[in-house]
């Protein structure tokens, strides 16, 4: 195996390919050909043709041989294989155990070689084409001049039988030609005996082999008169079954078909189906790789058939978990949040709580004025929180003077209030009484009479009334012409 790949290589090397377009040519992977180079494995034997036409070399260098003198190439066949093992395997009047015992394998292993089930390895192959004494080349693509085709076999077997039947076909032609004018002339000679006459009879018997497609029987015909009758019948003769003939070479995706033909008539005596064969399944192939939060897919390639024979899940990787992240700081009245998460995918892992914090209080005194009472208070200086005790009664106002607010008059009660010196509040109403009226009189004369009277007027709310009505005999009086009425002095 170790000379395979090295050689392999070599003459790689020397076609200046790399293994990516090798693998390219054959339709391959480029890690089957890498296995092959560093000698993990070595190709299935069908591929061994590909391989050399790909390098322009024979099979013999490819293999680590001579070169031959005469460079063969075609196309490889597991049933021509075969066909052409059995072949020299008769020529040399060896059975299917000698040659096993030979080559040091079963003979149900040369069984399946003959019948183009499996091909042997290399190096049996290369011991067979020894113990045959036939160029490897020549072997591999079973080009012998002593192999006769599978294909020529049929061909030929075919033509005997349609000879066979013609023949038949010419005999009972003849013999049908001979006996209608023999018993046409004895019934229409005149010199015929009588009916009644007896013909001693002297029959020539002729006996017609049996065949495969025919029962054997003798023919008695008279030597005088011509009558003629068939008896003694034979069976059939049983069919001569060749060996199988490959109509489909069974595949890793498709089943196989052969069938067995007499070897005289040709009739088709008996067909099956080859079983698929295994896929030649090549190194594991990476669709999807695998993350922490999905699974990854791979699958296993046949290297023959290309199809997709084995598929499977990749477990997904293990998460990596980050440092805690605060989500809310705790205070003194409510708890913190915190979690940890995934680096890759940030799915949250673990959640945890943080505790509360100590309240750390401030005492604070407050004095009592005339509008607040006094107290002491303890307040947080984390969240504020805070609490009054202790507390003080409000102190008295300290007032300072009237302020009035609305003036009095005769009719109306006035308003005024003092307010707290310190807080500016109203810490007292009051009212203020009416005035009295401050009455102006005025001596009136009613005009054309000798009579008046004292009109009294407020001066301040205008408020007036009239008194003191007199006479003008009784009172002095005198005319104000500016205002054109009468005054009393």
């Amino acid at each position: 195996m170790s000379d395979f790949g090295t050689k392999l290589k070599e003459l790689r090397k020397s076609a200046g390919l790399t293994q990516q377009q090798l693998s390219d040519k054959l339709n391959i992977h480029e890690r089957t050909v890498s296995k092959w180079e560093r000698c993990v494995c070595e190709p299935d034997f069908a591929i061994y043709g590909a391989i050399s036409e790909v390098l322009s070399v024979s099979l013999e260098e490819l293999w680590g041989l001579s070169a031959p003198a005469e460079k063969i190439n075609g196309i490889f066949s597991m049933e021509k294989t075969g066909v052409a093992i059995s072949f020299q395997r008769k020529r040399l009047g060896e059975s299917q155990q000698n040659l096993a015992s030979v080559l040091n394998v079963s003979a149900d292993t040369v069984s399946k070689w003959e019948r183009g089930l499996v091909c042997p390895d290399k190096d049996t192959f290369l011991k067979l084409s020894e113990h045959f004494n036939i160029q490897p080349s020549k072997f591999y693509y079973a080009q012998t001049s002593q192999t006769v085709s599978a294909h020529e076999k049929v061909k030929s077997r075919k033509n005997n039988r349609l000879i066979i039947l013609l023949t038949s076909f010419a005999v009972l032609a003849v013999i049908i030609s001979i006996v209608l004018p023999v018993c046409f002339l004895s019934l229409n000679d005149k010199d015929h005996p009588p009916v009644d006459a007896v013909c001693e009879h002297h029959y020539v018997a002729s006996v017609i082999s049996p065949t495969c497609s025919m029962q054997g029987f003798t023919d008695y015909t008279c030597s005088e008169c011509g009558d003629n009758y068939k008896d003694d019948y034979t069976a059939k003769l049983a069919h001569t079954a060749g060996e199988w003939l490959i109509e489909r070479e069974a595949t890793c995706s498709l089943e196989g078909k052969r069938h067995k033909d007499c070897l005289i008539c040709g009739e088709e005596l008996q067909t099956e189906s080859l079983p698929k064969l295994s896929h030649t399944l090549g190194d594991w192939i990476v669709d999807r790789a695998p993350t922490c939060a999905l699974d990854g897919k791979k699958h296993k390639e046949c290297l023959v058939c290309l199809g997709k024979v084995q598929t499977e899940n990749i477990p997904s990787l293990p998460h990596t978990e980050s440092e805690w992240i605060t989500d809310k700081e705790s205070t003194c009245s409510v708890e913190g949040a915190r979690h940890k998460e995934c680096s890759v995918c940030k799915k949250i892992l673990r959640k945890d709580y943080l505790p509360f914090l100590e309240y750390t209080n401030k005492i604070t005194i407050t004095e009592p004025t005339c509008s607040q009472m006094g107290c002491t208070t303890r307040t947080c200086v984390v969240c504020g929180e805070w609490q009054s005790f202790d507390f003080i009664q409000t102190l008295p106002h300290t007032t300072g003077e009237w302020i009035i607010d609305r003036e009095p008059t005769c009719s109306l009660e006035g308003l005024r209030h003092k307010e707290c010196l310190v807080c500016g509040e109203t810490a007292q109403w009051g009212g203020i009484d009416k005035i009295p009226h401050d009455y102006k009189k005025e001596i009136i004369y009613v005009d054309g009479s000798e009579s008046g009277y004292t009109l009294y007027t407020c001066r301040y709310c205008g408020d007036n009334y009239k008194d003191d009505y007199f006479q003008y005999e009784t009172d002095f009086v005198y005319y104000d012409f500016k205002k054109r009425r009468y005054k009393i002095i």
